[in-house]
């Protein structure tokens, strides 16, 4: 069976499922069609769990590669200590694409979606009292992040701007199609994804889930894309809205602006890129 090569493995909130779209248009490149597989997580996928260590399972998602030169998935390992090592072992040569975002952005994101518990605001987050903020304080971890992807991976590791590719769309894939050795002068159609809504009818959302992935599969192979698109937007206005774009506290702000800008600084000397964008944006 075939095996993945290349790992788009976060960081949280940045436009891992952008990249994902984008990157499966390429004519070199193929992505399993299920988005967040976990199979090196620490905890299944709650939408795809049947792919969690179970490696038969996982590797028929590439099935259909056929003779193309990359065969990527991407999950949320990023911020997982023990992931680095477990694809190391899966597969040495892989390589690793990591994207961040300005962590002020990432913050609100998740704060805007509910993902932290506003209950208890951001107060306590980086002594982690906060239990819903632990995968985010985790994923901010940027610096200690990428070294520890650098030292099982070394140069096989390249790491995307989410502003700069929104910016500057053929620009950064023209270089990570180059650091994956495929065509650099493929220009897919950019298209920002997954922007962040809340759940509205989790009870419908949760009904459609439950259809077997072999069904939704073979829906997605047989309906042509205008066609498909306009269901996947149907179901997302009857399940979900946009979210309210609350303000972070100024006191929470002040609070997390510090360590924050700290760790801006670790990983602009890591990366050695000009950061300060972030750092004035809080």
């Amino acid at each position: 069976m075939k095996k993945p090569n290349m790992f788009l493995v976060g960081c949280v909130k940045s436009g891992t499922t952008t990249l994902y779209e984008l990157l499966k248009q390429h004519p070199q490149i193929f992505m399993s069609e299920v988005k967040g597989p976990d199979f090196f997580a620490e905890m299944p996928n709650d939408a795809y769990p049947q792919f969690f260590k179970k490696r038969e399972k996982y590797l028929s998602l590439f099935n259909n590669a056929k003779e193309k030169k990359i065969l990527g998935e991407a999950s949320h390992y990023f911020h997982l200590k023990k992931a680095p090592e477990k694809i190391k072992k899966f597969n040495p040569k892989a390589k690793i694409v990591i994207i961040l975002r300005n962590p002020f952005e990432v913050i609100r994101s998740y704060y805007n979606s509910d993902l932290i518990n506003p209950s208890n605001n951001l107060i306590g987050l980086y002594n982690k009292k906060n239990p819903s903020a632990v995968e985010l304080i985790d994923s901010l971890e940027y610096s200690e992040n990428i070294k520890r992807w650098g030292k099982f991976f070394n140069k096989n590791v390249f790491v995307l701007i989410a502003e700069d590719l929104n910016k500057n769309p053929k620009e950064e894939l023209s270089k990570l199609f180059k650091f994956l050795d495929v065509d650099g002068n493929f220009t897919p159609e950019f298209k920002i994804h997954n922007v962040s809504r809340k759940t509205k009818n989790k009870y419908l959302l949760w009904l459609i889930q439950l259809l077997p992935l072999k069904s939704k599969l073979f829906l997605k192979n047989q309906l042509k894309e205008k066609f498909l698109k306009n269901i996947k937007n149907y179901i997302e206005k009857i399940t979900t809205k946009e979210e309210i774009k609350r303000k972070i506290p100024n006191e929470i702000l002040k609070e997390i602006k510090q360590k924050i800008n700290i760790e801006i600084e670790k990983t602009e000397k890591l990366l050695k890129k000009d950061l300060n964008s972030w750092r004035n944006n809080p």
